[in-house]
């Protein structure tokens, strides 16, 4: 019916999971394989859907089998597998990649929270001014929090993905803020839009010192 190995080509229906490069076939372990071959005997999409969901309480849906799903997808796009096949092995991988999105929203939040927590815990003008007894406790409880098992409290590598994407999109908003800044003719608006433009650049400052600190630890 199918076929479950991938060819080395790229293909446009790869989606990130969120763990990084993409491995081929002669990588997944078998058992990953097998999640997705089992919801293969579903005849619908309500079914599929029903049988992930109890996969996702009995916690066998993992990055691996997301990507296993994609490789199977991706090796029958390449092999020219017949359209029908394809849009159920494209459901498939859609069904898995939202359960395992909506199992790690919870600890998405978890990263979110301990990094505005920490971010209250110092200004830019300690920075400024190298507040070494502010900056010490920053460092102290980044410390606290990666000793931590990783169920229980957050990772470097969480915090520091975090950090990272949240830059970019900084950088989108900054942008249609000094567009807007530079359409604006109202003087006292022009004074609001230049005070948040300062204080978002505080808050660039206070993350990227953030993620300075926390690579230090990459090491330890």
């Amino acid at each position: 019916m199918f076929s479950s190995s991938s060819s080395s080509g790229d293909s446009s229906s790869r989606e990130d999971d969120g763990e990084g490069g993409e491995k081929k076939a002669e990588d997944i372990p078998p058992e990953d394989y097998a999640i997705v071959v089992e919801l293969l005997d579903c005849e619908t999409g309500d079914e599929i859907q029903e049988k992930a969901d109890l996969m996702a309480k009995n916690g066998l849906i993992t990055a691996g089998v997301v990507e296993a799903a994609r490789v199977i997808l991706d090796g029958n796009i390449q092999q020219g597998q017949d359209e029908e096949i394809i849009l159920i092995l494209r459901a498939i991988y859609d069904v898995l990649l939202k359960e395992l999105q909506k199992i790690r929203a919870p600890y998405a939040k978890k990263v979110l929270e301990f990094a505005q927590e920490v971010m209250g815990m110092f200004t830019a003008e300690d920075l400024e001014c190298n507040n070494e007894m502010a900056l010490s406790k920053v460092r102290l409880v980044l410390q606290e929090e990666f000793d931590k098992d990783e169920e229980i409290g957050v990772t470097r590598e969480a915090l520091e993905k975090y950090l990272g994407d949240v830059l970019p999109v900084m950088d989108m908003q900054d942008d249609r803020l000094k567009e807007q800044l530079a359409a604006c003719e109202d003087p006292k608006v022009q004074v609001q839009m230049v005070a948040q433009m300062m204080q978002r650049t505080k808050e660039r400052m206070q993350i990227d010192h953030l993620r300075e600190v926390a690579r230090t630890f990459r090491s330890e």
